[in-house]
């Protein structure tokens, strides 16, 4: 029909999914978070929209954080504000890389840009520690932050539940 067809916009989020490995670098996570959000922006008035945006929805609470990290990206770049929650809940993740991209994702959907600082985690030594009380306290911030905001929004939602006295690493 003379129109340019980009492929990759016309796949699944379910087939793009097998193309996700735990050990995908940086580089190759953000294609794959492009392509996650090409489809599900490009399936908005598709019927399975909702049912691609609820596979995202679950991978933000997959075993591998690379897999996390897609989700939050794709998630966050549809820009629904009904996609928070799941964000919200990824703040609270025990990766800190995944915990930056959801805070990045929320202001992306929120259009904030003052927002609180997601807390270091990395030592000079470029190790991760999410034990300290500092981190947890800052996490604590985020998510608090948030969910505020959020539920000012939308008082009757629902966040998905987290045990913020149980944070990952303490």
């Amino acid at each position: 029909g003379g129109k340019v067809i980009n492929e990759e916009e016309k796949r699944d989020i379910s087939e793009m999914l097998n193309r996700v490995k735990a050990d995908m670098s940086p580089d190759e996570l953000a294609d794959i978070a492009a392509s996650f959000r090409n489809a599900a922006v490009t399936s908005i008035k598709d019927k399975s929209r909702s049912q691609q945006l609820l596979m995202l929805k679950e991978m933000v609470k997959n075993e591998h954080w690379q897999i996390r990290i897609v989700a939050v990206r794709a998630l966050g770049q549809v820009r629904l504000i009904d996609n928070c929650p799941a964000l919200i809940f990824a703040l609270t993740d025990p990766n800190p890389d995944v915990v930056q991209e959801a805070n990045i994702a929320l202001q992306f959907v929120s259009r904030k840009t003052q927002t609180p600082a997601v807390p270091q985690a990395r030592g000079s030594d470029g190790s991760i520690d999410t034990s300290s009380d500092e981190y947890r306290r800052g996490i604590r911030t985020l998510y608090d932050y948030w969910s505020q905001w959020y539920m000012q929004l939308k008082p009757d939602a629902q966040l998905f539940p987290v045990d913020l006295d149980n944070l990952p690493g303490g």
